[in-house]
Protein backbone atom coordinates (compact mmCIF):
# COMPACT_ATOMS: atom_id res chain seq x y z
CA UNK A 1 0.00 0.00 0.00
CA UNK A 2 2.70 2.49 1.12
CA UNK A 3 4.35 2.08 -2.13
CA UNK A 4 1.76 2.77 -4.08
CA UNK A 5 0.96 5.74 -2.22
CA UNK A 6 3.79 7.65 -1.72
CA UNK A 7 6.40 5.98 -4.52
CA UNK A 8 9.39 5.11 -2.17
CA UNK A 9 11.51 3.26 -3.31
CA UNK A 10 11.42 -0.42 -1.71
CA UNK A 11 13.74 -3.10 -1.15
CA UNK A 12 12.56 -5.96 -3.12
CA UNK A 13 10.81 -3.56 -5.91
CA UNK A 14 14.46 -2.09 -6.59
CA UNK A 15 16.82 -4.93 -6.07
CA UNK A 16 13.97 -7.06 -8.84
CA UNK A 17 14.59 -4.16 -11.18
CA UNK A 18 18.29 -4.28 -10.71
CA UNK A 19 18.07 -8.38 -11.16
CA UNK A 20 16.17 -8.26 -14.48
CA UNK A 21 17.86 -5.95 -16.37
CA UNK A 22 21.20 -7.41 -15.74
CA UNK A 23 20.00 -10.86 -16.74
CA UNK A 24 18.11 -9.29 -19.98
CA UNK A 25 21.88 -8.25 -21.06
CA UNK A 26 23.42 -11.18 -21.20
CA UNK A 27 24.40 -13.04 -23.92
CA UNK A 28 21.79 -15.47 -25.56
CA UNK A 29 22.99 -19.64 -25.05
CA UNK A 30 25.07 -18.65 -22.04
CA UNK A 31 25.06 -20.84 -18.74
CA UNK A 32 23.97 -19.03 -16.14
CA UNK A 33 23.58 -20.35 -12.47
CA UNK A 34 21.36 -19.40 -10.18
CA UNK A 35 23.10 -20.33 -7.21
CA UNK A 36 20.58 -20.41 -3.62
CA UNK A 37 17.90 -19.85 -6.05
CA UNK A 38 15.19 -20.97 -3.59
CA UNK A 39 11.52 -20.57 -5.38
CA UNK A 40 13.14 -19.74 -8.50
CA UNK A 41 11.39 -16.00 -9.47
CA UNK A 42 13.83 -15.13 -11.44
CA UNK A 43 13.80 -17.85 -13.75
CA UNK A 44 11.38 -16.05 -16.04
CA UNK A 45 14.31 -13.73 -17.22
CA UNK A 46 16.01 -15.89 -18.29
CA UNK A 47 14.35 -17.94 -21.27
CA UNK A 48 17.78 -16.70 -23.55
CA UNK A 49 20.58 -18.57 -21.47
CA UNK A 50 21.32 -22.16 -20.35
CA UNK A 51 19.43 -21.48 -16.97
CA UNK A 52 21.00 -23.87 -14.04
CA UNK A 53 19.22 -23.85 -10.25
CA UNK A 54 21.48 -24.60 -7.28
CA UNK A 55 19.85 -24.92 -3.34
CA UNK A 56 20.40 -26.85 -0.02
CA UNK A 57 16.55 -27.70 -0.28
CA UNK A 58 15.85 -27.96 3.39
CA UNK A 59 13.88 -24.79 4.13
CA UNK A 60 10.29 -25.11 4.40
CA UNK A 61 8.27 -21.94 4.75
CA UNK A 62 8.08 -22.31 8.40
CA UNK A 63 11.56 -23.03 9.85
CA UNK A 64 11.89 -22.84 13.04
CA UNK A 65 8.86 -20.79 13.76
CA UNK A 66 11.18 -17.07 14.83
CA UNK A 67 11.56 -14.53 13.47
CA UNK A 68 10.21 -13.76 9.50
CA UNK A 69 9.46 -16.72 7.15
CA UNK A 70 8.22 -16.89 3.96
CA UNK A 71 4.84 -19.63 4.08
CA UNK A 72 4.59 -19.20 0.32
CA UNK A 73 7.72 -21.35 -0.64
CA UNK A 74 8.62 -23.91 -3.38
CA UNK A 75 11.35 -25.10 -4.78
CA UNK A 76 10.52 -26.68 -8.28
CA UNK A 77 12.91 -28.48 -9.89
CA UNK A 78 16.65 -28.32 -9.14
CA UNK A 79 19.33 -29.08 -11.39
CA UNK A 80 21.99 -29.01 -8.02
CA UNK A 81 21.03 -30.04 -4.58
CA UNK A 82 23.86 -29.85 -1.74
CA UNK A 83 25.80 -26.53 0.00
CA UNK A 84 26.47 -23.52 -2.22
CA UNK A 85 29.72 -23.56 -1.21
CA UNK A 86 30.80 -26.85 -2.63
CA UNK A 87 28.77 -27.61 -6.15
CA UNK A 88 28.86 -30.35 -8.06
CA UNK A 89 30.51 -29.18 -11.43
CA UNK A 90 33.75 -29.20 -13.31
CA UNK A 91 35.57 -26.08 -12.96
CA UNK A 92 35.19 -22.96 -14.99
CA UNK A 93 31.73 -24.32 -16.49
CA UNK A 94 29.73 -21.21 -15.70
CA UNK A 95 29.29 -17.83 -17.64
CA UNK A 96 27.73 -15.83 -15.36
CA UNK A 97 26.33 -16.37 -11.86
CA UNK A 98 23.02 -15.02 -9.92
CA UNK A 99 23.09 -15.20 -6.05
CA UNK A 100 20.69 -12.77 -4.69
CA UNK A 101 19.73 -12.57 -0.81
CA UNK A 102 21.57 -15.80 -0.34
CA UNK A 103 24.77 -14.57 1.63
CA UNK A 104 23.05 -14.13 4.71
CA UNK A 105 21.86 -17.75 5.42
CA UNK A 106 25.19 -19.61 4.57
CA UNK A 107 27.66 -20.15 7.43
CA UNK A 108 30.38 -19.70 4.75
CA UNK A 109 29.79 -16.75 2.49
CA UNK A 110 33.97 -16.72 2.24
CA UNK A 111 34.13 -19.86 0.76
CA UNK A 112 31.13 -19.69 -1.68
CA UNK A 113 32.54 -16.66 -3.06
CA UNK A 114 36.06 -18.50 -3.47
CA UNK A 115 33.32 -21.44 -5.17
CA UNK A 116 31.83 -18.71 -7.41
CA UNK A 117 35.08 -18.06 -8.86
CA UNK A 118 36.17 -21.61 -9.64
CA UNK A 119 33.26 -22.46 -11.16
CA UNK A 120 33.11 -19.04 -13.56
CA UNK A 121 34.93 -18.80 -16.61
CA UNK A 122 37.69 -15.99 -16.89
CA UNK A 123 35.50 -13.25 -18.33
CA UNK A 124 32.42 -13.92 -16.35
CA UNK A 125 30.13 -12.14 -14.46
CA UNK A 126 28.73 -12.54 -10.93
CA UNK A 127 25.65 -11.09 -9.62
CA UNK A 128 25.38 -10.99 -6.04
CA UNK A 129 22.78 -9.12 -3.76
CA UNK A 130 22.63 -9.43 -0.08
CA UNK A 131 21.62 -6.94 3.24
CA UNK A 132 23.90 -4.45 4.32
CA UNK A 133 21.23 -4.90 7.26
CA UNK A 134 17.93 -7.07 8.59
CA UNK A 135 16.34 -8.29 11.09
CA UNK A 136 16.39 -12.36 11.52
CA UNK A 137 14.41 -14.13 8.49
CA UNK A 138 14.19 -17.66 7.67
CA UNK A 139 15.18 -19.07 10.89
CA UNK A 140 17.20 -21.17 11.20
CA UNK A 141 18.92 -20.48 8.16
CA UNK A 142 19.93 -16.95 9.17
CA UNK A 143 23.56 -16.40 10.20
CA UNK A 144 24.74 -12.77 9.23
CA UNK A 145 22.96 -9.43 9.61
CA UNK A 146 23.98 -8.29 6.66
CA UNK A 147 27.41 -7.72 4.36
CA UNK A 148 29.33 -4.29 4.37
CA UNK A 149 31.09 -2.72 0.65
CA UNK A 150 34.43 -3.75 2.33
CA UNK A 151 33.52 -7.41 2.52
CA UNK A 152 32.81 -7.33 -1.28
CA UNK A 153 36.06 -5.50 -2.36
CA UNK A 154 38.21 -7.48 -0.17
CA UNK A 155 36.97 -10.97 -0.84
CA UNK A 156 36.57 -10.15 -4.47
CA UNK A 157 39.86 -8.66 -4.68
CA UNK A 158 41.11 -12.22 -2.78
CA UNK A 159 39.38 -14.34 -5.45
CA UNK A 160 40.12 -12.98 -8.75
CA UNK A 161 37.41 -10.78 -9.31
CA UNK A 162 37.41 -7.25 -11.43
CA UNK A 163 34.97 -4.73 -9.30
CA UNK A 164 32.68 -3.44 -12.04
CA UNK A 165 29.84 -1.94 -9.56
CA UNK A 166 28.71 -2.16 -6.09
CA UNK A 167 25.40 0.24 -6.10
CA UNK A 168 23.72 0.78 -2.05
CA UNK A 169 20.12 -0.57 -2.45
CA UNK A 170 18.47 2.50 -1.05
CA UNK A 171 19.03 5.12 2.07
CA UNK A 172 18.69 5.84 5.35
CA UNK A 173 15.09 7.33 4.81
CA UNK A 174 14.04 3.98 3.06
CA UNK A 175 15.32 1.91 5.64
CA UNK A 176 13.19 3.38 7.88
CA UNK A 177 10.36 3.95 5.76
CA UNK A 178 10.46 -0.16 5.43
CA UNK A 179 11.22 -0.80 9.14
CA UNK A 180 8.07 1.88 9.89
CA UNK A 181 5.94 -0.63 7.79
CA UNK A 182 7.10 -3.69 9.12
CA UNK A 183 6.64 -2.62 12.41
CA UNK A 184 3.24 -1.74 11.93
CA UNK A 185 2.46 -6.02 11.90
CA UNK A 186 3.93 -6.34 15.45
CA UNK A 187 0.75 -3.96 16.79
CA UNK A 188 -2.28 -4.77 14.60
CA UNK A 189 -4.26 -6.86 17.13
CA UNK A 190 -3.55 -4.04 19.67
CA UNK A 191 -4.89 -0.30 20.30
CA UNK A 192 -1.88 1.25 18.85
CA UNK A 193 -2.96 0.24 15.81
CA UNK A 194 -5.16 2.80 14.93
CA UNK A 195 -2.89 5.88 16.42
CA UNK A 196 0.54 3.80 15.12
CA UNK A 197 -0.85 4.01 11.52
CA UNK A 198 -2.17 7.72 11.67
CA UNK A 199 1.07 8.53 12.67
CA UNK A 200 3.32 7.02 10.50
CA UNK A 201 1.25 6.52 7.44
CA UNK A 202 -0.31 10.32 8.03
CA UNK A 203 3.02 12.12 8.90
CA UNK A 204 6.02 10.22 8.90
CA UNK A 205 6.10 8.07 5.73
CA UNK A 206 5.77 11.43 3.73
CA UNK A 207 8.09 12.97 6.12
CA UNK A 208 10.69 10.12 4.99
CA UNK A 209 9.67 10.51 1.34
CA UNK A 210 10.40 14.13 1.08
CA UNK A 211 13.93 13.80 2.71
CA UNK A 212 14.47 10.32 0.84
CA UNK A 213 14.07 12.50 -2.34
CA UNK A 214 16.86 15.16 -1.70
CA UNK A 215 19.09 12.42 -0.45
CA UNK A 216 22.47 12.05 -2.00
CA UNK A 217 24.58 10.86 1.46
CA UNK A 218 23.11 8.53 3.88
CA UNK A 219 23.34 5.45 2.14
CA UNK A 220 26.88 5.60 2.73
CA UNK A 221 25.63 4.63 6.43
CA UNK A 222 22.48 2.95 6.01
CA UNK A 223 20.65 1.46 2.97
CA UNK A 224 18.75 -1.72 2.42
CA UNK A 225 21.86 -3.77 1.00
CA UNK A 226 23.99 -3.72 -2.01
CA UNK A 227 24.09 -4.73 -5.33
CA UNK A 228 27.37 -5.97 -7.02
CA UNK A 229 28.66 -6.93 -10.13
CA UNK A 230 31.90 -8.66 -10.76
CA UNK A 231 33.54 -10.05 -13.47
CA UNK A 232 36.24 -13.07 -13.12
CA UNK A 233 39.93 -12.47 -14.62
Amino acid sequence: MFRKIFSIKLNDSARHEWVKSHLKQIDKGLNLLDAGCGPQKYKTFCSHLNYKSQDFAQYDGIGNGEGLQDKNWEYGKLDYIGNIWEINEKDSFFDAILCTEVLEHIPYPEETLKEFSRLLKSGGTLFLTAPFCSIPHMEPYYYYTGFSKDFYIYFAQKYGFDIVSIEPNGNAFDFVAQELIRTSQFIENTLLKIPYKILVYGVMLPSLKFLSKRDNFTNKYLCFGYHVKLIKK
